[in-house]
């Protein structure tokens, strides 16, 4: 028989969930015989992704070898795998041959987890193309949102147990005495992100609660800036602000936080210097973090009812109850999520800590191990994607049974939390060291990477980092109705700046030049849906302005922005002379600055104005034009060079003569920098005085956290 020919397009050499997957797949289908395998890399999903910053972590031998994996050669190919963010079809797809589309979710499918070019769900599961997701879980959601099921299968992760693996007792005391835990310290452990769907803040609750009863008991987080532009500093000050004494400087001095890059090595360090890997989370797609620690022979304690269901089993892991719930509209109307219980989650960690320093290992551990290899995984994927009895010339000698994958109606309670017996007997304890040094996890240098870092471009649309009402204490300036914010839809938040200068303005008008999503990092979302504003935008994309027209109330004109009749638009639109609020945004900067002079500014005025440079993108002559130009109109620059992570974006403007002059000598910040929008719209907590002390963090170490 032919080889099979498979095309898989997606990312190398970083460590996001999605390129590890991918890479894991590759090595293993690169040992597979009968297929002919070609990789096409796939623009990133962020600008400033690349294979040093974010490396995957592999060592260089493999690296190398995943670097070397040939690109396509232009010729016919039998199906193509398509693995990155957000979803789309290939633009080299040929008539006749299937694409296997890899789309995970937590809570739902979001509308940015598919491509703006993608407009038809049903074509990823038409004409023999079809999905593949990771847990009964994501395949549970995306069925609720409209994939066919016929045509979803569900592909398990893996772990490398060439990677990870166990250690001897007295080699892993070893391990913890030179990383500076004390034999007596109880250490949880979990490296997920800071994000709601993670648990992070239920997580520091409970190890609150825990330490206080527990004295030896210690937590190491791993933040992730390099990667998601994400703090984990939200989730400490989140978690002070509702529980207000709760992190005390004991408690605060026994949280260890990662704030490097890890390679696969260290992360196998980490795993074996815990005691238990707690993941308390509300919504995962897999949760791969929890397979590689329980694969080290560390315990695990997880929510009940989620994905790690397919492979978390009694007795090797504690499942804490949890009540299915819906989300809330302003995060995802007809999503899912998991309302873990969290007394129950306190008593499942305060018991396994009372065990003592157990480890996994035995027949059921064993067994659960060896159906959730990369190899068992990848040949899973190819059963799905050609049919039997051509997969079957497809091996490497491992069988062609697809991994076990818990299924069944879920419950809204899940089973009632039962805390593991352990196979292995516990280590037996060593001396006693009263002193607790600064933990220090060794040799935290990044890992090698590819040997080339993969081209970035820009994404197709931004994850913003969004308001959310525990943050509404930290507001640099707060403003009336803003207990009816739930949320914030910009992505650098345009409409609570917008919101600030003018005093949570009821009933406003805007004029919005690129438009874009209606609702994702839409600037103008929340001011009309919230607050009752009126106003048009305009949009050059004929599929977003179809979408605002079944999305929103306010008006979407077709357009090219540079030639629109302005003074008839605002006639027609009931705006002016004064218009409340200016978003410009056009692709590219040249034409963003033509449109901005395009608009009659002897016939209209506008309060507040965003303006879109994109200085990083090549946009430094736009931006001092703009300013000449808007200056010369007698608007004044409040904020310059508002940034997302280390992209320079934009500048704020206000009109002087229509805002209040107290207010806006509050918000301007114009000293030559950028400035990262959310740093900048939550100054009063990053920069007040007698706030919460967050956990320090040197370079490669990990260190103790600073007191109250």
């Amino acid at each position: 028989m032919n080889n099979k020919r498979l095309l898989v397009e997606g990312w190398r050499g970083i460590s996001h969930s999605f390129a590890m997957v991918n890479q894991h797949q590759l090595l293993a289908w690169m040992d597979m015989r009968g297929l002919s395998l070609s990789h096409r890399d796939l623009p990133m999903y962020q600008p400033y992704w690349n294979s040093v910053d974010q490396s995957a972590g592999f060592d260089s031998q493999t690296a190398a070898r995943l670097a070397s994996l040939a690109g396509p050669d232009g010729g016919a190919v039998d199906a193509v795998y398509r693995i990155n963010f957000p979803a789309a079809l290939s633009p080299s797809l040929r008539p006749g041959t299937p694409q296997f589309t890899f789309i995970v979710t937590e809570y739902g499918l979001k509308p940015n987890y598919l491509c703006k070019t993608l407009t038809d769900l049903g074509a990823l599961t038409r004409d023999g193309n079809a999905v593949i997701t990771p847990s009964s879980w994501s395949r549970d959601r995306l069925v609720d949102f409209g994939v066919d099921a016929a045509r979803l299968q569900v592909v398990p992760h893996g772990v490398c147990r060439q990677t990870f693996f166990p250690m001897a007792a007295d080699e892993r005391r070893a391990l913890r005495r030179d990383t500076g835990f004390a034999n007596e310290h109880f250490v949880f452990s979990n490296v997920g992100i800071a994000s709601w769907h993670k648990g992070i803040d239920q997580l520091l609750v409970a190890f609150a609660r825990v330490r206080r009863r527990h004295a030896h008991a210690r937590l190491v987080l791993k933040n992730h800036r390099a990667l998601y532009n994400t703090n984990i500093s939200d989730y400490f000050h989140a978690v002070n602000e509702l529980h207000p004494g709760l992190l005390s400087t004991e408690v605060m001095t026994s949280i260890l936080l990662i704030d490097d890059n890890m390679d696969q090595e260290q992360l196998r360090k980490l795993y074996l210097c815990t005691d238990c890997y707690v993941s308390p989370y509300r919504a995962e797609g897999f949760n791969l973090p929890v397979l590689e620690a329980m694969a080290c022979g560390t315990p695990v304690i997880v929510t009940a009812g989620g994905a790690t269901d397919d492979y978390c089993f009694e007795p090797l892991a504690v499942r804490v109850p949890s009540a299915l719930r819906n989300t809330e509209d302003h995060l995802l109307r007809g999503g899912r999520y998991l309302d873990i219980d969290g007394d129950a989650l306190i008593e499942a960690m305060s018991a396994c800590l009372l065990q003592g320093g157990r480890r996994l290992s035995g027949a059921a551990w064993e067994s659960t191990l060896s159906k959730m290899s990369w190899h068992r995984a990848a040949q899973l994927a190819l059963d799905f994607m050609f049919p039997a009895e051509q997969a079957q010339a497809i091996r490497a000698g491992v069988g062609s049974a697809g991994v076990h994958v818990a299924a069944g109606p879920r419950t809204d309670e899940a089973a009632a939390v039962a805390l593991p017996t352990w196979a292995a007997e516990p280590e037996a304890p060593a001396r006693l060291q009263p002193e607790r040094p600064s933990a220090q996890l060794v040799q935290l240098a990044s890992g090698a990477g590819p040997a080339q870092a993969h081209a970035a471009a820009a994404p197709d649309c931004y994850n913003p980092i969004s308001y959310s009402i525990i943050k509404r204490r930290w507001l640099l300036q707060a403003f009336d109705g803003i207990e009816r914010v739930q949320i914030n839809h910009s992505q650098l938040h345009q409409d609570m700046f917008v919101l600030a200068v003018l005093n949570g303005l009821t009933g406003g008008t805007y004029l919005e030049i690129g438009g874009h999503e209606p609702v994702f990092i839409n600037n103008t979302y929340l001011l009309e849906s919230t607050f009752n504003w009126t106003g048009v935008s305009i949009e050059l994309g004929s599929e977003y302005v179809q979408r605002h027209h079944n999305m929103r109330r306010n008006a979407c004109v077709c357009a090219d922005a540079t030639q629109v009749d302005y003074e008839a638009l605002l006639r027609d639109a009931g705006l002016g002379p004064v218009v409340d609020y200016l978003s410009i945004d056009v692709d590219p900067p040249e034409v963003t600055l033509a449109a901005l002079k395009a608009i009659p500014h002897d016939k209209v005025r506008f309060r507040v104005i965003t303006f879109e440079h994109d200085y990083s993108s090549g946009g430094a002559a736009v931006r001092q034009q703009s300013r000449d130009y808007l200056s010369s109109l007698g608007y004044r620059l409040v904020v310059n060079d508002v940034a997302w992570g280390n992209v320079v974006v934009e500048d704020w403007w206000v009109c002087p003569e229509l805002t209040d002059a107290a207010v806006v000598e509050r918000l301007t910040c114009v000293d030559g920098q950028a400035h990262e929008h959310d740093k900048y719209i939550y100054g009063k907590y990053l920069t007040g005085s007698g706030r919460l002390a967050l956990p320090s963090r040197v370079g490669g170490q990990v260190a103790q956290a600073a007191p109250l």
